[in-house]
């Protein structure tokens, strides 16, 4: 069967990355952590994280603890026994991390700037790790890089939690410090991927010192840094179109590439300039500069449509003619780019097709006018004239075509996507609603809009002011925080309810940056343990007064003391809500557990 090749290769193959890779690895971990290599598990790593942390315990002369189920331990056996117990007393998974946006057309340079080592800075921040109260001062210093919105932002952990954690934090930081130090003056490779791995070490249940109050002291720090990075950054005159703990895109006032890598590099360099490099805080940070964009079209992370500056060769005479030399002999290629996830809840390929053609010359037609009247005086006015007549003219002629074409041959049915929650009912009125939105994001072209909108709401028989007319995203939202990824092993946040652009397929969940498959089961897994922690929650929760929102503590009664109605903190609907998009999720990957579990539920209900 020819099979013995094949499988020779392999072998040999396996050999080679055992004997030059693989093991020689192993050895310098052993090393490193003094440890015999025969205790390293497949994950040395964790070993090394929890042998580091137990002797940096026991030098202060802290509790130890240990737990294989990654729950604190309750006095209780973890193996056998009544387990229902675990439901009431875990957490929720709802350590999201925070996003800034601000939607709307840029006309100018767009930067992403990638951020990096975000839960090392924040921990080795002394304004953070020293006192939660040191924070107070800060907001209240008129120099402080914190605006208005911001400020109210800064979060402090649990009393609980700070009280529990202020011993093992401390311990941690001092840990975090060693290596730093051994990374950066001894040039240690195992020092290095230690830190990178510190966060996913932290999340991680399978650690034997896993602790979720450091857990959620830690995540509560990252957003006190996040936030002071998002400051300083305001504070030197960047405008930031989206914000998150990976990313952060921003705004500038450049119509050139060169021009706008500038201004970002004297940005990074400044705050890096303000905080001491490779110590603490902020300057442990690492921001890069990725992608530039121009008239970029912004609603979120899922939606957003513009010219991505490629570097690469061009392809074609209409890419050559278009693309911008630089000093250091690189090309950059401008490349539309579409990435609106509300596309694929159209009916049809064909709406798809219109909608894609639409957003796309509402980025690439205005871009190439601006090339043409670069060296005119009065460029600004003329592009702005320009815009509006796209839209009043060329937009209003093709869509009432396409209007037109889909009432001719109606369209059955829409897609069923892990997303869907609307009820669908008119897929015209979809079509138009979704097109309208993207062009509303410029705020130059507003009158043009109406005018359309109200034209093509008319041409098919539906008043202007009505609620049918209201847009409201598709795809729903339901984000599993702090998935790794077990190649590049970083960490995110992935909305489990959208899918890839490129490809409208059955596919699973991809890295982000790698683009590697995540672990299905792993994901299902958690799904079905979150599922049943909330079911758990919302069948013991509490009442509350509507009018002082104070617990109800008399039994069988439907007023409070007061003679006010009665409230629930989760109520009927939203939980309902939440096990329909996991139902979709399960239905659509094919999770036959998660959705046996939701079915019971749902029948139960």
């Amino acid at each position: 069967m020819n099979w013995e090749p094949t499988a020779a290769m392999l072998c040999i193959e396996s050999f080679v990355y055992m004997g030059i890779l693989s093991f020689p690895q192993r050895v310098k971990a052993a090393r490193f952590g003094n440890v015999p290599i025969g205790n390293l598990k497949a994950d040395e790593y964790s070993v090394l994280y929890d042998v580091g942390f137990a002797r940096q315990l026991r030098q202060k002369k802290a509790l130890l603890w240990a737990s294989e189920s990654g729950h604190p331990d309750l006095g209780k056996h973890e193996e056998g026994g009544d387990s229902s117990s675990s439901f009431l007393w875990a957490e929720n998974d709802d350590r999201v991390s925070p996003t800034i946006i601000h939607p709307g057309a840029y006309r100018k340079i767009c930067v992403e700037i990638d951020v990096q080592s975000l839960a090392i800075a924040a921990i080795t921040d002394p304004k953070f790790i020293t006192s939660f109260n040191d924070l107070k001062p800060l907001l209240e210093d008129k120099a402080s890089p914190f605006d208005g919105v911001l400020s109210n932002n800064i979060q402090t952990s649990p009393l609980g939690d700070e009280m529990s954690c202020q011993v093992s934090l401390q311990v941690l930081r001092n840990l975090i410090t060693k290596w730093k130090n051994q990374a950066f003056e001894h040039d240690c490779i195992i020092s290095d991927n230690l830190l990178h791995h510190f966060y996913r070490l932290l999340c991680s249940q399978s650690i034997l010192l896993h602790d979720s109050a450091l857990h959620r002291v830690v995540f509560n720090l990252m957003k006190n840094c996040f936030y002071l990075l998002v400051g300083e950054l305001q504070r030197l005159g960047a405008s930031i179109i989206s914000a998150s703990f990976h990313r952060i895109i921003v705004a500038t006032n450049k119509i050139n590439v060169p021009a706008a890598k500038e201004y970002v590099d004297f940005i990074i360099a400044t705050i890096m300039k303000c905080h001491d490099l490779r110590k603490e805080g902020l300057g442990c940070l690492t921001l890069i500069p990725n992608n530039f964009w121009i008239h970029f079209l912004y609603f979120d992370e899922y939606n957003f449509g513009g010219v991505l500056f490629e570097q690469r060769p061009p392809r074609n005479d209409e890419e050559r003619e278009f693309s911008i030399s630089l000093p250091n002999e690189n090309t950059l290629v401008p490349n539309f780019v579409s990435g609106w996830n509300i596309m694929q809840f159209l009916a049809n390929d064909v709406q798809q097709e219109y909608f894609r053609v639409i957003t796309a010359r509402f980025s690439k037609d205005i871009y190439k006018k601006q090339l043409q009247l670069i060296h005119e005086e009065n460029q600004s006015q003329l592009l702005l004239d320009y815009k509006k007549n796209l839209v009043s003219t060329q937009f209003s002629s093709y869509l009432t075509r396409a209007v037109g074409e889909f009432i001719k041959d109606p369209i059955k049915g829409f897609p069923k996507l892990p997303g869907s929650h609307l009820p669908f009912t008119d897929p015209i009125l979809d079509f138009i609603k979704n097109v309208l939105f993207v062009l509303e994001l410029d705020t130059d072209v507003e009158n043009e809009t109406h005018f359309v909108k109200n034209s093509l709401f008319a041409q098919i028989g539906v008043q202007e002011y009505s609620s049918l007319t209201k847009w409201r995203n598709p795809c729903a939202s339901f984000i599993l925080s702090d998935l790794f990824c077990t190649e590049c092993q970083e960490c995110r946040d992935v909305n489990l309810c959208v899918l890839p652009i490129e490809e409208n397929k059955r596919s699973h969940w991809e890295c982000f940056d790698c683009r590697s498959p995540y672990d299905t089961d792993m994901i299902e897994c958690r799904l079905v343990d979150l599922v049943q922690q909330r079911s758990a929650h919302y069948q013991i929760q509490d009442l509350r007064c509507m009018k002082t929102n104070q617990v109800q503590k008399r039994s069988m009664t439907k007023q409070s003391k007061c003679s006010a109605e009665l409230k629930l903190d989760i109520s009927p609907k939203d939980f309902l809500s939440e096990l329909q998009v996991l139902r979709n999720i399960a239905e659509y990957h094919a999770l036959d557990y998660l959705q046996e579990v939701v079915n019971d539920l749902l029948d139960l209900e």
